[in-house]
């Protein structure tokens, strides 16, 4: 390890702010930042001071050519390897000091891609730059931390350079060919995954969530391609000492490593999360939710040409340029829907309701439903914190009609309820066999989503299908 916080008492607040300039001077000053180090550093800031007119590539290889020049210098006192150390132990505390959204920023980016494919043998494949990473990993900041332990305290990111350290690790996953999975997903994990209380280890939730949105912010795309992917689904989690990176976190029922799934979990808690954080981070959730959509977006733009390319081989006739813009249309809507689809979350745990106690529930608004469905059947969410509405209640379960974001903006005829609920007991395989004392059976939690319903809904002569995603839960009473 080779920073602390840089001589800053307090953490600085989280910001987002672009910034052209950096004032490393803290960071220099740090007794535990090596000669080779403070060179480095000052290299980094005479490229920086390129004219405007350079490009970031460019200020990246004057910098890349500096260091080469540094190492040429001193071959002769440090082995390879250990230099390389140095470079990479000095690049993760510039980047902890530089913010998101700056040029400082795509310069180091571009550093250290140029690193790995530049001639110098010596950074090609970026040896043991992932070993420094791990290690200032465990470096986060972190809630119920021991304040007497000075040692620990001075090593340890503050909120600000944590934050700025994942940006930068986030801008590196999206550019690079070289994946950093396991990171993505931990900070995914922890910041939409997790319970948002403190825990003791861990930063606090209002840095968790900024940290996941920024990793949504800077690589949305490559974060939907692993998840088209299945990426890491394979990772022998568990074999020889590996642990569990790409585990899900307790609120994520599914399957470890990346997918369609998971990525739609992490859409919709953005959505979810927002009244249990700071207003402050209700923009940068905002950011977050519209990178990945535009993702989505820009993923099926990309089937849609492919798909028009292969069409136009086969096509003779000019007159059919409609047509295929029409059916080029419907291919990007339907890769957006594939993206984020209808369906079920399953949150199953030993303190689900039963799901025969959710079945009665249902049978139950069922027979409420009048004998010709009307207006009276309408079920509209109230407009609490929760955003969440209790159609009914049997035994141990009750079924809940909420929207997802904001207060509700429409109603939901009772039997597309029934019907739903009846998908989330059929079709998602949320049950889990369980016994309770003297009862056995299968138990059952989570949640189906309605990413349109004013789409899905636009027959309903009664009802006024809201305009908001909106979902149908079973929880315990």
């Amino acid at each position: 390890m080779t920073s602390q916080n840089t001589g800053i008492d307090s953490p600085a607040p989280i910001t987002n702010m672009a910034a052209n300039t950096v004032d490393f001077g803290q960071l220099k000053e740090c007794d535990w930042i090596s000669e080779t180090g403070t060179q480095i550093i000052n290299l980094l800031e005479s490229a920086l001071r390129l004219s405007s007119a350079t490009t970031s590539d460019e200020k990246a290889k004057h910098f890349n050519d500096e260091v080469a020049k540094l190492y040429s210098e001193q071959q002769s006192e440090q082995k390879p390897e250990d230099f390389a150390w140095s470079v990479w132990e000095t690049l993760i505390d510039i980047a902890a000091q530089i913010p998101p959204n700056s040029q400082a920023q795509d310069v180091l980016v571009a550093s250290i891609i140029l690193l790995d494919q530049g001639p110098n043998e010596m950074f090609k494949g970026l040896p043991c730059f992932d070993w420094s990473l791990r290690d200032n990993w465990n470096r986060s900041p972190a809630v119920g931390e021991d304040d007497d332990d000075d040692d620990e305290d001075d090593t340890m990111f503050n909120n600000s350079q944590w934050l700025n350290l994942n940006s930068f690790l986030a801008k590196l996953h999206t550019k690079h060919n070289i994946g950093w999975w396991n990171y993505a997903i931990w900070e995914l994990r922890s910041g939409l995954e997790t319970e948002l209380s403190p825990i003791s280890g861990k930063p606090e939730p209002d840095t968790r969530v900024r940290v996941a949105s920024e990793w949504a912010i800077q690589s949305a795309s490559r974060l939907l391609n692993d998840s088209l992917c299945h990426a890491c689904q394979d990772y022998p989690e568990g074999e020889d000492g590996k642990g569990y990176p790409f585990k899900a976190g307790p609120l994520f029922s599914g399957a470890s490593g990346y997918s369609l799934e998971r990525w739609c979990f992490w859409k919709r808690r953005f959505t979810e999360i927002k009244s249990e954080v700071s207003e402050e981070l209700h923009t940068v959730i905002d950011d977050a939710m519209r990178a990945m959509t535009q993702a989505e977006s820009n993923a099926g733009t990309l089937l849609a040409n492919l798909a028009g390319q292969d069409k136009a081989i086969n096509d003779e006739s000019s007159n059919k340029k409609t047509e295929e813009k029409d059916e080029t249309e419907q291919e990007e809507s339907s890769l957006v829907a594939l993206a984020c689809a209808d369906g079920p979350t399953c949150e199953t745990s030993t303190g689900s309701p039963w799901a025969a106690d959710c079945s009665n529930a249902l049978n139950n608004i069922k027979k409420d439903i009048g004998d010709n469905a009307n207006n009276g059947d309408c079920v509209v969410p109230n407009t609490n914190k929760s955003k969440c509405q209790t159609v009914k209640s049997s035994g141990s379960c009750k079924v809940d009609l909420c929207f997802v974001g904001g207060t509700g903006d429409g109603s939901v005829r009772a039997d597309h309820i029934v019907d739903i609920g009846k998908k989330l007991l059929s079709e998602s395989n949320c049950g889990r066999y369980a016994m309770e004392g003297d009862k056995v059976g299968t138990k059952v939690g989570g949640y189906y989503t309605i990413d349109n319903p004013k789409e899905l809904f636009k027959d309903d002569a009664w009802c006024s299908a809201p305009g908001k995603a909106m979902k149908i839960q079973f929880s315990k009473t």
